[in-house]
């Protein structure tokens, strides 16, 4: 008689048979990432070691003068999702764990575009941190020189010095060429350092980028704490992780004062100009003001002489009523000192003195909706974009929203994704906001604000990251808003109505001529049905130059756009 095999057996048989080939196709993942014969894969030390740090907390930020850029490689071509997800893991649970200043890191990642969505004061935990962290996703193409370009757009903490890591798995002799300049640029803010994933490239691949310093990682985990210590040794600061509030005798020390560029900005609101003395053992002759009111000139000449010992901070203080007021600037010090001494040198203190201007904003004189829309095509950048929210927030930052209701878009194929994870919902291409707090909120989100949004929106900031599929023109986004807004004047239920009469604010990169007329003919399209719109086009920066005809358009750098905008929404 023939011996049955238990139904239980088998099953435990295929359950194991799943486990094995399951095992095998992860390693086989990993195998494929190195060459053949490769012996980093099978050596058991690593191929650098690092000298063991001296960060008692662990926590390198704390006391460190530095801001820090972590830029992830998120391409696929060359990193299977096993081994990046052990570089998310290594970030998230090793370098990173026992940080506590997140407001000093930038997160970024690279694969065909970079992505510069968490900025310096942008992120304010760990937890958070680790969030944006886990929302990566990979995509296909590695462009490094997109990458380092972008990265020196990072407006950086003023004072600090700046350390840049970048993750990297594979690359192109053409994209390390290009990269070159990029790479020079970040080395004068500070230390450019490079992580190697694998072994497709190499550091003599790397060579002509002269980055600072170089780490080998193959994914092997007794190589995570020489890791961790290759971070804090290659970070530029002064005080790493000594005790920074304890003042120490220098005997022998030779210190170089880099050049100081002070910077400033003109708001149509608010210009604040901010002046740093940075004092040395010898004196320093600092910035001359001129500044043009009106059409008399005033020249406000500040030169400060200072000894070692004898630090005198000085305060400058001008309120310019005017709101036709401009401000011309020459305020850079690029001043050297280099001493030497082998006696006790008297700590370095810092002098900071500020002028605030306050220059009156103007709000329209009518009551007219206004809706402004961000353009987020394709060849947008996310610096352009931040842009443009900031350009919104300066020209609305006198006016009462109660009275001139008002609403931002974006013209994006995911615009959905985009406003996915906004508080206030529902928010439509028609949804218009009624007071301050709403408004101060949606620019808080689009701009990803922390502190702000969690002031006005009540909730911690989520992120927005939409991948632009496929490009989006303007003339296709007034295509669907244009019927969006017939389907809510039919609507038979008792909602309130979009307005009869409203001003469309439009933040364009516009592409060709052919782009610029469909708009114009739905402009008149929207006529047609008894709308009263006024449009206004604002050309950013590389935008077609073609003819707008009868639609009013002005430059992103215009400084008069507030003005202008407010006097074209009651035109």
């Amino acid at each position: 008689m023939e011996k049955k095999i238990p139904l239980s057996i088998i099953l435990i048989f295929l359950i194991n048979l799943k486990l094995i080939l399951s095992i095998d196709s992860n390693f086989i993942e990993s195998k494929s990432f190195f060459q053949e014969n490769d012996p980093l894969y099978s050596s058991l030390s690593c191929l650098f070691e690092v000298e063991e740090n001296f960060c008692q907390n662990g926590d390198p930020l704390q006391n460190c003068d530095t801001d820090i850029i972590i830029s992830i490689d998120a391409s696929k071509d060359a990193l299977p999702s096993l081994l990046f997800q052990k570089e998310i893991s290594l970030i998230r649970d090793n370098i990173t764990l026992d940080w506590t200043n997140f407001n000093k890191v930038a997160l970024t990642w690279y694969n065909e575009k970079p992505f510069i969505t968490y900025k310096f004061g942008q992120i304010n935990s760990k937890s958070q941190f680790d969030n944006f962290l886990n929302i990566i996703q990979q995509a296909s193409g590695s462009k490094l020189s997109l990458l380092l370009n972008e990265l020196n757009n990072i407006p950086t903490t003023l004072g600090n010095k700046l350390s840049t890591f970048v993750f990297i798995s594979s690359s192109t002799n053409e994209e390390i060429n290009n990269a070159i300049q990029y790479a020079d640029q970040l080395k004068q803010k500070g230390t450019l350092n490079v992580i190697i994933l694998g072994n497709i490239i190499s550091e003599t691949d790397l060579k002509p980028l002269n980055a600072s310093n170089i780490f080998y990682w193959t994914f092997a985990d007794y190589c995570i704490e020489p890791l961790r210590n290759f971070f804090i040794n290659s970070l530029d600061c002064k005080q790493q992780c000594s005790n920074a509030t304890t003042p120490n005798s220098l005997t022998t020390t030779t210190t170089t004062i880099p050049p100081i560029t002070m910077l400033s900005t003109t708001e149509s609101l608010l210009s604040t100009i901010t002046k740093t003395y940075t004092i040395s053992p010898t004196s320093i002759q600092t910035s001359t003001i001129s500044s043009t009111i009106g059409s008399s000139l005033s020249t406000i000449t500040d030169i400060s002489t200072i000894s070692p010992t004898s630090i005198q901070p000085s305060t400058i203080s001008s309120t310019i009523g005017s709101s036709s007021s401009t401000i011309n600037e020459a305020s850079t010090v690029s001043t050297y000192s280099t001493y030497s001494s082998s006696s006790i040198v008297p700590i370095t203190t810092e002098s900071t003195s500020t002028v605030k201007i306050t220059i009156p904003s103007i709000p329209p004189k009518c009551n007219n909706s206004v809706y402004f829309v961000i353009d987020h095509r394709q060849n947008i950048t996310n610096n352009e974009f931040y842009d443009q929210v900031s350009k919104i927030k300066d020209v609305t930052s006198n006016w009462d929203i109660s009275i001139n209701k008002a609403s931002i878009d974006v013209n994006s194929f995911d615009e959905v994704k985009i406003f996915l994870l906004f508080s206030q919902q529902p928010k439509s291409d028609l949804t218009l906001f009624t007071n301050t707090t709403q408004w101060n909120c949606i620019i808080a989100y689009l701009g990803q604000n922390v502190n702000d949004c969690q002031k006005y929106c009540n909730s911690s900031l989520l992120p927005i990251m939409p991948i632009e599929e496929q490009d989006h023109t303007m003339d296709e986004f007034l295509q669907n808003i244009y019927n969006v807004y017939l389907n809510e004047l039919e609507r038979k239920v008792e909602i309130p109505k979009p307005p009869n009469e409203f001003s469309l604010i439009l933040f364009s990169k516009t592409g060709n001529q052919t782009e610029i007329d469909n708009c114009s003919q739905i402009f008149k399209n929207i006529g047609s049905k008894s709308i009263t719109i006024n449009p206004v086009f604002i050309k950013l920066p590389n935008s077609f130059n073609g003819n707008y005809g009868s639609i009013t358009n002005y430059d992103f750098s215009d400084p008069d756009l507030g003005k202008k905008i407010s006097n074209s929404i009651c035109s």
